[in-house]
């Protein structure tokens, strides 16, 4: 058996189930000492090592109805496999209390999803809210979002809310994003306009919005809007689905994603 083939994972859950199981002593540091040896050790040695703290593992277990005989095994068997195995290290560490070594049960760091959008910085909910002088709204049919982005160079300010891909919300093709809402003080033109500008395969269908008109485009597109200033701008669209628009109170709202328009004209009334 060599280091490879061991399974650290089998390893790893017996330690960490034996330190739910005892209370052990205070014990001295094993680490420096057991360490020197095993490293003096040849290959071949050494993962037999390994397979014998595997096996004292399970005498150990058998031995819990005495916790001082137990409490010191386990630790000397750890003390061998933490040399050997730097998952386990990780693993064992902190009830072993090795000082240099730490261990988080936290669930791993996630990779923001909107970061490759370019939808400006990414900031809190309440940062975002902070930044502009609009009320940022949350569509309740979505809840609350992953991820919030202020972006200063559009209009007075756009803030986006960004939604991950989940069973009831589809993945965007080409990215890990179910949902993006944008909001920024603005109005767009109408309907007649933007069929001018968009592709001949693209539709562009009025359709009302919590009592206001909105455009539902079905493919990406290029949103033009005049700003708060009054200047004409525009601005892409992020995902390659298609995109309810409206406009209420002065604020540009956009949903891209790849719902139906039934359900993102629910999501886009939602908004509170």
């Amino acid at each position: 058996m060599t280091e490879r083939e061991f399974d650290h994972s089998r390893m790893e859950n017996a330690l960490r189930s034996l330190a739910r199981a005892i209370d052990y002593p205070e014990t001295p540091d094993l680490a420096p000492a057991v360490r020197t040896r095993i490293e003096a050790r040849p290959a071949a040695t050494r993962a037999g090592l390994l397979r014998r703290a595997e096996m004292g593992l399970r005498r150990a277990a058998l031995a819990l109805r005495q916790p001082a005989f137990a409490a010191t095994a386990i630790v000397v068997i750890a003390s061998v496999f933490l040399m050997m195995s730097p998952a386990a290290r990780t693993a064992v560490a902190d009830w072993l209390g090795f000082d240099d070594v730490r261990v988080s049960f936290d669930d791993p760091p996630v990779r923001p999803v909107g970061g490759e959008l370019q939808l400006g910085r990414r900031v809190s909910l309440s940062e975002a809210r902070s930044a502009v002088s609009f009320d940022v709204l949350v569509p309740e049919e979505l809840g609350a979002p992953d991820e919030v982005y202020y972006n200063s160079f559009v209009s007075e300010g756009q803030v986006t809310l960004v939604y991950r891909a989940r069973d009831d919300l589809p993945r965007a093709r080409g990215t890990r994003v179910g949902a993006i809402v944008t909001q920024f003080e603005a109005n767009f033109l109408d309907q007649q306009f933007y069929e001018k500008f968009v592709r001949s395969s693209t539709t562009v269908q009025e359709v009302p919005v919590a009592g206001v008109r909105g455009l539902w485009i079905n493919q990406s597109h290029t949103l033009i809007f005049r700003g708060a200033d009054g200047s004409i701008d525009n601005e892409d669209s992020r995902l390659s689905g298609p995109s309810l628009v409206w406009e209420k109170d002065g604020i540009l709202f956009r949903l891209e994603s790849s719902l139906s328009l039934t359900r993102a004209v629910a999501a886009a009334e939602s908004l509170r």
